[in-house]
């Protein structure tokens, strides 16, 4: 709270960072600035940091960040932080390093996720997006290991719920991701109590890894929007709505960060009835190698306690 006991928000305290900093109260003290997930921080708070760099120091600075997993809504961009560092440091800096080597995952899984991102690019018009390279693919010695492909679990939610209580699904080696609290909140009441710790949603797991990941109706977000774009015969008309087309990017950002948090074995549970269809999965992923309709005795691949 400030002094007049008002609630400050971000934006606040940064202005008034930014004021102690300008006064000399918070003399800039960093040579050294380093940053995960600057896709995730504000242009505010990116300022603040940049201001906190001494100017008499070292003034080396480091960030990476990847805007293909910006889940919060954010204005972001390279361009924007570059016109930050010029005007707090006078460093003109005209390029960035693309890094588009995974180093987690396994080729079936970068290949897999590959797809969103090519679904975000159809979606934004953008003539150019990165995509990822498997480590294991380069490797002479493991030619040919693509790993286990995505497994898609199709069933009403009460079979499904069942498959993953009887496997012991969420565990210490197998976390649950789904979209919103909401959902979080109600599946800790339908699993069995154990289980409960390891359910999390996508944003919050977003920077972590596990081994073995199972997903819980992850294209659920904006009221099911992706899969009403890629219905057959609602799809048409939902795309010429530019409003839609913003809000699927955001939600392929989501799919994008949930693919991309398992290193071996990846599950998606897709609950389905007559009121829901799983339009966008079976339209973008029905006949890729790197993704199987798996039957239900596939769920105990998910039940170990590996947790390396």
């Amino acid at each position: 709270k400030n002094t007049d006991n008002k609630i400050w928000d971000d934006l606040d305290i940064c202005r008034a960072m930014d004021r102690r900093i300008g006064s000399g109260d918070s003399p800039a003290v960093l040579d050294h600035l380093f940053i995960d997930e600057v896709q995730d921080l504000t242009k505010a708070q990116v300022q603040v940091l940049a201001r906190m760099i001494d100017q008499n120091g070292e003034r080396c600075v480091a960030v990476a960040g990847d805007l293909s997993q910006s889940v919060q809504p954010s204005a972001f961009t390279w361009e924007s932080l570059r016109d930050i560092l010029y005007d707090c440091l006078d460093e003109r800096v005209d390029e960035e390093a693309e890094l588009n080597v995974n180093f987690r995952s396994t080729p079936h899984l970068v290949h897999a996720a590959n797809v969103l991102l090519k679904e975000m690019q159809g979606h934004s018009g953008e003539t150019h997006r990165v995509l990822q390279r498997a480590y294991g693919e380069e490797q002479s010695d493991s030619k040919g290991v693509l790993g286990e492909p995505v497994l898609f679990f199709e069933a009403n939610e009460t079979a499904l719920v069942k498959e993953l209580k009887e496997n012991k699904i969420p565990h210490p080696g197998c976390v649950l991701l789904v979209r919103d609290e909401e959902t979080k909140t109600r599946l800790r009441d339908l699993l069995d109590s154990e289980s409960k710790d390891f359910i999390e949603t996508i944003s919050n797991f977003k920077g972590l890894e596990m081994r073995n990941v199972m997903l819980w109706d992850p294209a659920s977000g904006s009221e099911r929007l992706l899969d009403l774009i890629y219905d057959e015969k609602r799809g048409e008309q939902a795309q010429s709505r530019s409003g839609n087309i913003t809000t699927s990017i955001l939600e392929l950002k989501h799919l994008f960060v949930a693919f991309t948090r398992a290193r071996w074995l990846l599950g998606v549970c897709l609950p389905s009835d007559r009121a829901t269809k799983n339009s966008f999965f079976e339209h973008v992923y029905h006949g890729h190698d790197e993704t199987y309709w798996a039957k239900f005795d596939r769920f105990a691949e998910f039940s170990g306690d590996d947790i390396d």
